[in-house]
């Protein structure tokens, strides 16, 4: 397995991502590599006092002292010094900002504080420093939130690609270049200072610094505060690293951004805006071998020769309409299954983020007190969460109504449920059991339950548990509406796990469409 592994032609999971979606790149991923080549021209021992300055504050004291010694001087709103993270992405450039922010606390802090950090805090290069850090990494960190966004299509991303290489390598240009398009910009050798085009177009370090001030002038402030107060030049410091920082992240973009990718390249087609070219839909059939394959290659050929004929009026058609391309290539999916499979997979921008956010949504349905939830179960509640996000239901008093019937007898509904969920197999279950559930356990209807099922979660439904507590105990009433949280917290906890088993979903399911074919 482990040859396998490193092996191109292995069965990893990278090797199999690359094998079915050949062009695909993380953006965000790629981002941050370029990132980590680019801090390698920033000094080592500023980087290290950051990351100490940020775990220094990981105890819940010394964060108290801070936040105290600031409520001393009527701050409103107290700034504790964020935690570094080395695998968030976003970690070292907030983690930055925030040291900038309340650098004036952290000298009066460290005044009284036996610490090496204590020492580095009065140096003025260390202020001027941090606050260049985060001017760089700003602008490429904002590259990276934007890549997170949900329903990221790849020629949205394509176009800020080109943005940020050009925007990037502007700022060591010459004053005559600063209007570059990218175009003339990717033509220039970064990589090769001896090349006679990259003297044309790159700035020298006087040039450079004066351009850079014009853009960032509080930079320039700092480095002159220094050298009238303290009368150190960081002049050639400060200005040697930032350009060769932002030299090495336009070398680096280059390296990791899919510019030269051929399958990109010939891609465009699949946005119905280009002349149609028989060959490129033929090389990427030939790319994504995973899609059309020796049993459907006969059938790829006469779509696309029925393509080729009705392609001028499907691209009219689409660029008058404003529709989305990948809702067209849905549209299109009926009558060319095949192109519209590639078109698909060439519109796919992958990006983890996502995933590790469905990481988090997991954590927070199986909680402590519901560490015996099954893969089954936990997959059935995090896609009905996912499903009713972003719709809005009404919870009805007939609903509510069958909510505390059900509370007040949970152990007869329980058995119940449970003696219908192990009568029937779990992948087979009938419209009989479905209507025998209904009938006997007295809970939802099954559309009720479909609307309620993440409401369920939720703490406004929660908040209804509360007011029947008081309700029935007047006399715990003011202890209740002094720990409400903690009464909804407790509700959350009393969720009835089998709910969610694959069987009784099913069954609602089953039931759910008899209803509305009754209704019709």
């Amino acid at each position: 397995m482990a040859r396998d592994l490193r092996n191109p032609e292995g069965c990893g999971l990278v090797n199999r991502i690359k094998k079915e979606l050949p062009h695909v790149r993380d953006p965000c991923h790629s981002l941050n590599l370029v990132i980590d080549d680019a801090l390698k021209e920033i000094p080592v021992y500023i980087i290290s006092f950051l990351r100490k300055t940020c775990a220094y504050f990981s105890p819940g004291q010394r964060r108290s002292h801070f936040r105290e010694l600031q409520e001393k001087d009527e701050v409103k709103e107290p700034l504790g010094i964020l935690s570094y993270v080395s695998i968030r992405w976003e970690s070292l450039c907030l983690s930055t900002e925030r040291i900038i922010k309340v650098w004036k606390y952290l000298k009066i802090y460290f005044k009284n504080e036996d610490s090496s950090l204590s020492k580095e805090i009065e140096e003025p290069e260390y202020e001027v420093f941090a606050y260049l850090l985060s001017t760089l990494l700003h602008k490429l960190t904002g590259y990276i939130v934007f890549f997170q966004k949900p329903k990221l299509l790849f020629d949205h991303a394509w176009e800020k690609f080109k943005e940020c290489y050009t925007l990037v390598s502007r700022l060591i240009l010459k004053k005559e270049y600063q209007e570059a398009e990218f175009p003339e910009v990717y033509e220039i050798p970064f990589e090769n200072p001896q090349d006679p085009i990259y003297k044309k177009y790159v700035a020298g370090i006087l040039e450079f610094q004066s351009l850079f001030n014009e853009k960032f002038a509080r930079i320039g402030e700092l480095v002159n505060q220094v050298k009238d107060i303290h009368q150190k030049d960081l002049t050639l410091q400060i200005y040697g690293h930032a350009k060769d920082f932002l030299l090495s992240a336009v070398i680096s973009l280059r390296k990791r951004m899919p510019f030269q990718s051929e399958i990109l390249s010939k891609s465009q087609i699949v946005y119905l805006k280009k002349a149609f070219s028989y060959q490129a839909w033929l090389d990427l059939a030939k790319s994504f071998k995973n899609i059309i394959t020796k049993d459907n290659e006969m059938a790829f050929i006469d779509e696309l020769d029925s393509f080729s004929i009705s392609y001028k009026n499907l691209s009219n058609d689409h660029l008058i309409s404003g529709v989305s391309i990948l809702k067209r290539w849905s549209i299109l999916q009926g009558e060319f299954p095949n192109l519209a499979k590639i078109a698909k997979a060439i519109l796919v921008l992958p990006y983890s983020s996502q995933v590790e956010s469905i990481f988090s949504e997991f954590k927070a349905l199986k909680t402590c007190y519901r560490n015996r939830l099954n893969v089954q179960n936990l997959e059935a509640s995090i896609m009905s969460e996912q499903h009713f996000r972003s719709k809005s239901h009404q919870i009805l008093p007939e609903m509510i109504q069958r909510y505390f019937k059900q509370k007040k007898n949970p152990i007869e509904h329980q058995e119940k449920i449970q003696n219908v969920i192990d009568s029937e197999n779990s992948k087979e279950i009938d419209n009989n059991s479905s209507q025998k559930f209904n009938n006997e356990s007295g809970a939802f209807s099954s559309l009720d339950f479909l609307k309620l099922l993440t409401l369920y979660q939720s703490k406004q439904l929660m908040q209804l548990e509360f007011k029947q507590a008081i309700e029935e105990d007047p006399l715990a009433s003011s202890h209740l509406e002094e720990n409400m949280d903690q009464a909804i917290s407790d509700g959350l906890k009393r969720m009835p796990i089998s709910l969610l088993s694959p069987a009784f979903l099913k069954s609602v399911k089953v039931n759910a469409t008899s209803s509305l074919k009754n209704e019709q």
